[in-house]
Formats: C-alpha cells, sequence, structure tokens
C-alpha cells in the first residue's frame, strides 16, 4: 500500500494551521485553568476575610457585653439611691452615719458570679477592671465575714472606718472612668457623661 500521495497533498499551510489550531486549544485551555485557578483563590481569601470580620465582630460584640455587665455592678458602688447599694447614708448632712447592707453584699457576690462566670464576661475585661472589681468583692467578703463573727442580726454593719467608705467611692470612681475608657479606646464606643 503506497501512502505517499497523502504526504503530497498536505501542505506545510495545512501543517502550520494544525499547529496552530492545536496551540490555541493548548493556551485556551491554559488561560481558562489559570482563571479557575485564581477565581478560587480569590473565594477562599474572601471566604477567610468575611469568617475574620465575623470572629472580629463576635469578639467586639462580646467586650461590649461584657463591659455593660461590668457597668451594671457599678449599681452597687453607686452613692445615688437605687435599691441595690452597698453603702446607706443615715444621720445628717454634718455628721452621716454609713452602713454596709448586708443583704446587698449578698447580692453583690451573687450577681458578681452570675455575671463575671456564668454569663463569662469575664474573660473580655481588661485586668484593671477585673482586679477593680475583685478588689471590691475582697472588701465585701472582709464585712460580710465581720457581721457572721459578731453575730449581727440587723442587716446592716455601721462603717466607722472612714477609709472603708473612701475605698468605695474611689473604686466606683474608677471603674465608671476605667469602663469608659475601655469602650472608647478599645471598642470606639462614645459613652455619654
Amino acid at each position: 500500500m503506497n501512502h505517499t500521495y497523502l504526504l503530497a497533498e498536505v501542505t506545510w499551510t495545512d501543517i502550520a494551521q494544525t499547529a496552530i489550531a492545536f496551540l490555541t486549544l493548548a493556551v485556551t485551555i491554559f488561560i481558562a485553568y489559570m482563571a479557575n485557578r485564581w477565581a478560587m483563590e480569590y473565594w477562599h481569601k474572601q471566604k477567610k476575610a468575611e469568617i475574620n470580620y465575623q470572629l472580629e465582630n463576635l469578639r467586639y460584640q462580646n467586650m461590649f457585653e461584657a463591659a455593660k455587665a461590668a457597668w451594671g455592678l457599678l449599681s452597687f458602688l453607686t452613692e445615688k439611691e437605687n435599691g441595690n447599694n452597698l453603702l446607706n447614708y443615715k444621720g445628717t448632712k454634718e455628721k452621716p452615719e454609713v452602713y454596709f447592707s448586708l443583704d446587698r453584699g449578698r447580692q453583690y457576690l451573687s450577681e458578681l458570679s452570675r455575671v463575671f462566670y456564668e454569663q463569662g464576661n469575664g474573660v473580655f475585661l481588661t485586668p484593671e477592671i477585673n482586679n477593680e472589681i475583685f478588689h471590691v468583692r475582697t472588701n465585701v467578703y472582709k464585712l460580710l465575714d465581720k457581721e457572721q463573727r459578731s453575730g449581727n442580726t440587723t442587716g446592716e454593719i455601721l462603717l466607722t472606718n472612714e477609709g472603708l467608705v473612701t475605698f468605695f467611692r474611689e473604686s466606683y470612681e474608677k471603674l465608671r472612668i476605667t469602663i469608659k475608657t475601655y469602650l472608647k479606646e478599645k471598642l470606639k464606643y462614645e459613652i455619654a457623661e
């Protein structure tokens, strides 16, 4: 069988056109592959950025909720009567007597435990806020222990130690300012004065 007549009919133009067709097909497949690869990389990058954004948003939300919970503990320390005050003021303005409410002290400890541990807010607060809250807790424990040892049944202890009264006042101010600073600097949230 003689195949020479087939070679005679194939010209260099035909070979070039076939080569160009194969080359065009190869380039098209390569471009499609690279476009698909780039699209998948871009999608993964966008998905990762979205997940990071969601995690960051969740972190800020938890930090904000923790600050709100810590702010709620201030109701025990404020001098403005609100039904939760640890300190009650009696007597005259010239000679006030300051009493520590034992029931509210227990309520503070219970609320602190709920806010800090059960709700997990302690994880998201700064060490300054945590330290001050627990410094207050230590003094509340001491006063409750003193009450238990003395057998006091009145529900209140007269605070004769002016330093302790000053401590509660200063703790309120320190916590109030620290929480506001935390909200402003960490969370970029302004709170009214």
